[in-house]
C-alpha cells in the first residue's frame, strides 16, 4: 500500500513539471515571465483532478521557499551596500516604511480588511521582486547605471526587511492571546542563540569547506547539510524552516567559495521553485474571484502609481536627478515573490482566511510582474517621450549625477561607454592633447575619471537631456563603445534628427546589427572581433618575430597594471 502512495506521489510530481514545462515554454515564446507559466499550468491542473493527493505535493512548496530564502542569502551583497553609502540604505527603508504605512491606510480605510490582513497586504505591496528586475537590468545592461545600482541596493533592503517580518509573523504566531512581555523575551533570547549559533558557523566553515571543496560531490552534500542544519535548529526555536535556510545561506556568503556553493545549488533551487509556483497556482480559486476584483484593482493601483510615485519623491529628496529618481520608481512597480511567500505563510496561519483573497495576491503579483518587462523595456522611451517636460517643470533638477564639465566645448570628441576599448582611445587622445567628454552610467568610473581632470558625465546615450550639456551639436566625432543596438539607434535617431555634423562610430557585437546600424546613419561600426583579426594580420605582415613577441610582452605588462590598479 505504502509503495502505491509513493507511486502516485511521483506520478503527481511528474505531472506537475510536464504541465510546468510546457505552460513555461509558450509564456517564454510569448516573451512572458516563466512565473506565469508555471502559476497557469497549477491553476489547470487542480480543476481537472489531475493530482491525487495536493496537500502532499504542496511540500514541495516549503522546500522551494527554503531554496529560494537560501540562494538569497548566498547571493546578499553586503559590500554593494557598503559601497553605495548610508544614503542608499536609507533609501530602501523609507521605500518599504511609508509604502507599507500607505498600504495599511488604503486597507483599513478602503478595503476595510481586519488589522491582521492588511498588515499582510501592506508588506505584500511594499516589497518588489529582485529576481525578476535583476534578470531584466541585466539584459538591458543597466545593473551599473545610477538608478540599476540604486534598485539593487533598494531590493537588498527589501530582502532583509522581508526576512525579518518573516520571521516575526511566524513566531507571533505561536503566541496566544495578548502579547506578553515573558513571550517577547524569550523571542529576542531565541533570536540571540540563532544568531549565536550563525556566528559559531561561520567561525567553523572555512575549515569544514576546506575539505570538501576538492570534491565537487562533497561540497554540495556539504551546503545542503548546512541549509538543513540551521534549519531544524530555527524549527527548534521556533522560527521558520526558511528563516534557518537564509540564515546558513549568509553563513556560506562570507566564505570564498559562495560562487562555487551557489552555482552547484542553484539547479535544485529552480527546480523547487518551479514547483513552488505551481502549488501557488493550484491554490487559486477562481469561481469565487468576482468579489475579490475591487481589492484587485486598488493594490494594482497602488503597486502601479502610489509607489513608483512615493519611490520617485524620496530619490529625488536624497538628491538624484529627475531621470535617475523617475527610472528607479518605475522599475520597483511590481509585487515580488517574497510577498508570495508571505501570503503563503499567511495561509498556513489561517491569517488569509478567504481563499480569493490569497488569488487577488497571485494575480496582482503576476500582473506586475508582466507589466515590468515592459516598464523595464521601453523605460527610455517613457520618459523621453512623456514624463521628462512635465517632471522638469515640476521642480529643479539635480546636479548630484553630473560631473567635471570644466568648459563648453566645440570642435571636440565624445565617448560613450567607459571599457577597456575606451580606456585606450582615452589614453590616446589624452596623449595628443585633443578635446573630449566621456559619458558612462556608472558613477564610480566617471568619478575616478573626475579625479584624474578628465571632462565627465554620469549619464548614458539614451538620456536626451545631456546632449545640449555635451554640446553634440558642435562636436567633431561621437564614438559609442556601448555594445547594445537599442542604445546605438537612440544616439544615431538623435544625432540625425538635430542634423549634426559629427562622425558617428558605434560599436557592435554581429555583422547583422553591424548592417542595421549602417542602414541607420552610422559612419563606421566597430565590430571587435573584425579588427582583432585585422591586427593580427597587421602584426604578422609588418612585424619581425621578435617585434611580436615584445608586443606580447606590452600587453602583458599592461593587463598586469590594470589589474592592479582595479
Amino acid at each position: 500500500m505504502k509503495s502505491l502512495e509513493g507511486l502516485f506521489f511521483l506520478k503527481d510530481v511528474s505531472l506537475l513539471i510536464i504541465a510546468a514545462t510546457l505552460f513555461a515554454l509558450i509564456a517564454g515564446k510569448l516573451k512572458q515571465p516563466l512565473i506565469l507559466g508555471y502559476v497557469i499550468a497549477g491553476m489547470l491542473i487542480l480543476p481537472l483532478n489531475l493530482v491525487k493527493d495536493p496537500n502532499t505535493v504542496k511540500i514541495f512548496s516549503d522546500l522551494g521557499i527554503a531554496f529560494l530564502l537560501f540562494i538569497i542569502g548566498l547571493e546578499l551583497d553586503f559590500n554593494s551596500i557598503r559601497q553605495l553609502g548610508i544614503k542608499s540604505s536609507i533609501i530602501g527603508i523609507f521605500q518599504v516604511a511609508t509604502t507599507f504605512l500607505i498600504g495599511l491606510i488604503i486597507s483599513v480605510f478602503i478595503l476595510k480588511f481586519d488589522f491582521i490582513l492588511s498588515v499582510y497586504i501592506a508588506l505584500i505591496v511594499s516589497f518588489s521582486s529582485t529576481m525578476v528586475v535583476a534578470k531584466l537590468l541585466g539584459e538591458q545592461m543597466e545593473l551599473e547605471s545610477v538608478h540599476g545600482s540604486l534598485v539593487l541596493v533598494v531590493l537588498i533592503i527589501q530582502d532583509i526587511i522581508a526576512i525579518i517580518a518573516l520571521s516575526m509573523i511566524t513566531m507571533g504566531s505561536n503566541m496566544s492571546g495578548s502579547i506578553q512581555i515573558a513571550a517577547i523575551g524569550i523571542l529576542v533570547l531565541k533570536g540571540f542563540i540563532l544568531i549565536a549559533s550563525s556566528y559559531i558557523l561561520y567561525k567553523i566553515l572555512p575549515f569544514f569547506l576546506k575539505e570538501a571543496v576538492h570534491s565537487a560531490e562533497l561540497i554540495f552534500i556539504s551546503s545542503l547539510t548546512t541549509m538543513f542544519l540551521f534549519s531544524a535548529i530555527a524549527s527548534f526555536l521556533g522560527y521558520s524552516y526558511s528563516i534557518g535556510a537564509f540564515i546558513a545561506g549568509v553563513a556560506l556568503s562570507t566564505t570564498k567559495f559562495s560562487h562555487e556553493i551557489t552555482g552547484r545549488v542553484k539547479p535544485l533551487k529552480d527546480f523547487f521553485i518551479v514547483l513552488l509556483f505551481v502549488t501557488l497556482g493550484m491554490s487559486m480559486v477562481l469561481d469565487q474571484f468576482q468579489k475579490a476584483i475591487f481589492p484587485l484593482a486598488i493594490i494594482l493601483l497602488t503597486v502601479l502609481i502610489i509607489k513608483p510615485i512615493l519611490i520617485f519623491i524620496i530619490v529625488k529628496k536624497f538628491g538624484y536627478s529627475n531621470r535617475t529618481s523617475f527610472f528607479t520608481g518605475v522599475q520597483l512597480a511590481q509585487v515580488g515573490e517574497f510577498s508570495l511567500v508571505l501570503a503563503a505563510q499567511g495561509i498556513a496561519m489561517n491569517h488569509i482566511k478567504d481563499p480569493s483573497t490569497f488569488s487577488m495576491i497571485i494575480v496582482a503579483t503576476i500582473t506586475t510582474m508582466i507589466l515590468t518587462s515592459y516598464i523595464i523595456k521601453y523605460d527610455d522611451t517613457l520618459y523621453n517621450k512623456y514624463f521628462s517636460g512635465l517632471l522638469n517643470r515640476l521642480g529643479k533638477e539635480s546636479r548630484k549625477e553630473r560631473f567635471n564639465i570644466k568648459e563648453r566645448m566645440k570642435n571636440h570628441i565624445i565617448i560613450f561607454g567607459l571599457h577597456r576599448m575606451s580606456e585606450k582611445i582615452i589614453s590616446g587622445l589624452s596623449k595628443k592633447r585633443k578635446k573630449f567628454i566621456v559619458v558612462d552610467h556608472n558613477p564610480e568610473k566617471i568619478n575616478v575619471l573626475a579625479d584624474r581632470g578628465i571632462n565627465c558625465i554620469c549619464s548614458d546615450m539614451t538620456n536626451l537631456e545631456i546632449y545640449d550639456q555635451i554640446n553634440s551639436s558642435q562636436a567633431k566625432i561621437i564614438i559609442s563603445v556601448v555594445h547594445n543596438t537599442a542604445s546605438n539607434l537612440t544616439l544615431i535617431k538623435k544625432v540625425k534628427q538635430e542634423k549634426h555634423k559629427a562622425i558617428l562610430m558605434v560599436a557592435s557585437n554581429s555583422e547583422e546589427e553591424a548592417i542595421r546600424l549602417y542602414d541607420e546613419g552610422a559612419d563606421f561600426v566597430i565590430i571587435p572581433q573584425i579588427l582583432g583579426g585585422e591586427k593580427v594580420i597587421n602584426y604578422i605582415e609588418h612585424l619581425k618575430p621578435s617585434e611580436i613577441k615584445s608586443w606580447g610582452q606590452h600587453y602583458l605588462d599592461e593587463i598586469k597594471s590594470r589589474q592592479k590598479s582595479h
